[in-house]
């Protein structure tokens, strides 16, 4: 399996993960009246990755398919990726489950921004230089 299937994977899947938490998460007293602020939050810390990734891998399988292409030798940017990802989306379950526990958990989410942001910012490069090579 080509390092871009996995990563794309990784991603899908605890994404999806992390929207079922969130939906059960929305369902508690937990966010009160505050539960669009809480999807707020949660959009664009995890949909454009996903996006990213998805589109990309579907555009390269369609074209492997009208090419008969074969995998692609393993990149150097492949292991940074898959840390960044892994990364990335731990803190981001980190900061979901935090709120369960947390007094005031739009703030708790709020303030987990601050890390996320540029973490999101460095999977972005890392990922498009990865998905770029193929």
């Amino acid at each position: 399996m080509k390092s871009t299937s996995i990563l794309t994977l990784v991603w899908w899947i605890w994404g999806v993960l992390l929207i079922l938490l969130l939906v059960l998460m929305s369902n508690l007293p937990l966010f009160g009246a505050d539960v669009r602020a809480a999807w707020e939050w949660f959009t664009p810390n995890l949909f454009p990755i996903m996006a990213l990734v998805g589109g990309i891998q579907y555009q390269t399988k369609k074209k492997e398919g009208a090419e008969g292409g074969g995998a692609a030798p393993r990149k150097p940017s492949w292991p940074v990726a898959l840390v960044l990802s892994v990364l990335y989306l731990l803190l981001l379950t980190i900061a979901l489950l935090s709120a369960l526990t947390s007094a005031h958990p739009l703030d708790t989410l709020r303030t987990s921004n601050l890390w996320l942001g540029p973490l999101l910012a460095l999977n972005t490069a890392a990922l498009g230089v990865l998905f770029a090579q193929d």
